[in-house]
Parts: C-alpha cells; structure tokens; sequence
C-alpha cells in the first residue's frame, strides 16, 4: 500500500527547515520520513527511477512519498528550486530526491543508487529513533543569503550560464541581422547594376 502525501498537505510546510517538512510521528510514536521525488515525463532517468520510488513505501514503511512531476506544474518547479538550493544541490536538474535535509541527484539503477538511498534513509530513521528531539529540531540548510552561492549546481552559477547563453544569442542575432542586412544592400546593388548594363547595351 503506497504512503502518498496529499499535495496540500506536502505544500502546508514549505520551510526546509522545518522538521515538519521532513519528518512526522505515526500513531504508535514511531518517527516517519517524507521523501520528495520531482521527476518528468520526458527525463530518461526519471523514468526509471519511478517504479522504484513508488515502490519505497512498501519496501520502508516509515516512508510517506511526495511525488511530484515538474513538467506543467510550475507549483512543483518552484517547490524544487526552493528546496535544491535550501540543500546547496542543483536546483533544476531530475530526477531530485530529497529527504532528511540531504539531496539525491539522478538516478541509476536500484542496485545503484536505489541501494543507496535505502541505506540512507534506514541510517536517517536509526538517528530519529535514537534521539527523538531530532523530530522538532530546525534542520540545517543553507542561509537564505548564501542561497545559490555554494556548490557547483547552485542558483548563482544557473543564472550565470542562462544569462551567457542568452547574450550569446542576442550576439548571435546581431551578427545574422547584419549579415543578412550585407546580402541585402549586395542584391540590391547587383540588380541595380544589372539595369545599368541592360540600358548602356
């Protein structure tokens, strides 16, 4: 039986720093884990690492699954980016995995990285098990003024590549307007000459 979350529910505490975003009590007082999965339809990886992820309900059954595709829903992009960059991890690469203030990018194989995330998230439940106030304690994310200044997949270097491929373009739509205004001014002036020859002749 699979542990979805509502999409209201998952939403209701957007902080990761919030315990509540990460963690919960089952009825018995057990600690429970929320493990969020962004995905598309169209990402190859994703599309492998799906019927693993909604079968890690049933394989950990302290895990409540946040699915959520990306792809026609800018809710759930936002909800990525916010937390990638919370966690100093890409902030608009999938499959993203995220879970117990850590990140898992991509996807292999569930002997790969299926195995991994498994043992990461026992590991997790082992310390909630052992040290309950963990469940209320603020989780440690990266500042909201450091945000997409750390790590190789932060914000700040998104927007640096984004902004150079989108001067390039500019450039490179300059440099076609002037090459195509040049083959204008060079038809028009051998037409004109062409006239010139007809009327001498």
């Amino acid at each position: 039986q699979f542990a979805f979350l509502p999409v209201q529910a998952a939403l209701a505490a957007a902080d990761p720093a919030d315990p509540a975003f990460w963690y919960s009590t089952g009825a018995d007082g057990s600690p429970r884990v929320k493990v969020y999965f962004y995905w598309t339809t169209r990402c190859e990886h994703c599309r492998a690492a799906r019927p693993f992820m909604e079968d890690l309900p049933n394989r950990l059954p302290f895990v409540d699954l946040v699915s959520r595709p990306t792809d026609g829903s800018a809710a759930n992009g936002r909800s990525q980016y916010a937390t990638a960059r919370a966690l100093g991890a890409d902030p608009v690469a999938v499959p993203a995995i995220f879970f117990c203030g850590e990140a898992q990018i991509g996807y292999d194989s569930a002997s790969g990285v299926g195995a991994d995330l498994v043992r990461r998230l026992e590991a997790c439940r082992s310390r909630l098990a052992a040290n309950p106030a963990l469940l209320t304690t603020p989780v440690d994310v990266v500042p909201e003024d450091q945000r997409g200044t750390s790590g190789s997949g932060g914000g700040s270097v998104v927007a640096i590549v984004i902004g150079v491929l989108f001067v390039a373009m500019i450039l490179a739509g300059i440099v076609l307007s002037r090459k195509s205004a040049a083959a204008k001014e060079r038809a028009i002036a051998a037409k004109r000459g062409d006239k010139g020859r007809r009327r001498k002749n």
